[in-house]
C-alpha cells in the first residue's frame, strides 16, 4: 500500500483514517481520483471459498456463483452474458489508456474542462479527450482479462457452442481430493508434474 500511496498517513487511527480519506475524496484539489479497477487482470466465476484468504491484491472480481444450485446453467449463462462484455470492457479501457494514454486516454487530468457535459478538452483547444486520465492508470499493469470460471466441463462447452459456434474444448484443472485450498501455491515436484501445495500437504494437480 505505501508504495502505491506515498502520501498516506498509515500512522493514524481508523477512525481518523476514514475522516482523512472521506476529506481527501472532497478536495478538488487532489488530482489523483480513486483507482477504481487499476491493476485488473482476472475474473473469477465461482463460489467464494475457492478464494477464501487468498491475497489478490485488487486484481480481480469476485463473481459469486454455484454450478451445484444451477444443473442448467441458466444462471451461469446470464452471469457470463453480464461479466464477459463488462470486465473485459474495463480492462480494455484500463489496457489502452496506459498504452497510449495521449491518443486513447485523455492525459493528465490537471488542464481538463468539462465540455458540454460530454467529454473533457486540454485546456480550452483541443478534441474531446477519450478514454481515462493518467492519473488513474499509472500504477496499472496493461494485461488481457483472464476469465476462470467454476462449473462442469460439459455446461461450459454447451454454452459457448450455442452461444458463439465454439467448439473446441476449454482448457480444465482438477484437483483429486475435494477440500479447499486455504493457502494454495503452485511448484513443481522432481517428477515434472504440478504440484498444489498447502502447508505441509502435498495434493497432485493433472491436466484434463
Amino acid at each position: 500500500m505505501q508504495a502505491r500511496f506515498d502520501e498516506v498517513k498509515t500512522e493514524l487511527s481508523e477512525e481518523a483514517f476514514a475522516d482523512y480519506a472521506h476529506g481527501r475524496a472532497m478536495d478538488f484539489t487532489q488530482p489523483r481520483p480513486e483507482y477504481g479497477h487499476c491493476t485488473n487482470a482476472i475474473a473469477i466465476v465461482g463460489p467464494r471459498y475457492l478464494t477464501r484468504n487468498l491475497f489478490l491484491d485488487r486484481r480481480s472480481f469476485l463473481i459469486s456463483y454455484n454450478y451445484t444450485v444451477d444443473p442448467a446453467g441458466k444462471s451461469l449463462r446470464n452471469i457470463l452474458g453480464a461479466v464477459g462484455p463488462v470486465c473485459s470492457g474495463i480492462n480494455l479501457e484500463y489496457y489502452f489508456s496506459f498504452i497510449d494514454n495521449e491518443h486513447y486516454g485523455c492525459g493528465t487530468k490537471l488542464p481538463h474542462n468539462i465540455t458540454s457535459l460530454l467529454g473533457v478538452m486540454n485546456g480550452h483547444l483541443s478534441d474531446l479527450q477519450l478514454g481515462l486520465p493518467w492519473q488513474m492508470v499509472e500504477v496499472h499493469e496493461p494485461v488481457r482479462l483472464i476469465l476462470l470460471v467454476c462449473c462442469k466441463v460439459e455446461m461450459m462447452e454447451t454454452i459457448l457452442g450455442e452461444t458463439f459456434g465454439y467448439t473446441a474444448q476449454p482448457r480444465t484443472l482438477s484437483v483429486s481430493r475435494k477440500t479447499q485450498l486455504d493457502y494454495p501455491c503452485r511448484s513443481r515436484s522432481g517428477s515434472g508434474k504440478d504440484i498444489l501445495v498447502e502447508g505441509r500437504k502435498r495434493r497432485q494437480v493433472r491436466r484434463v
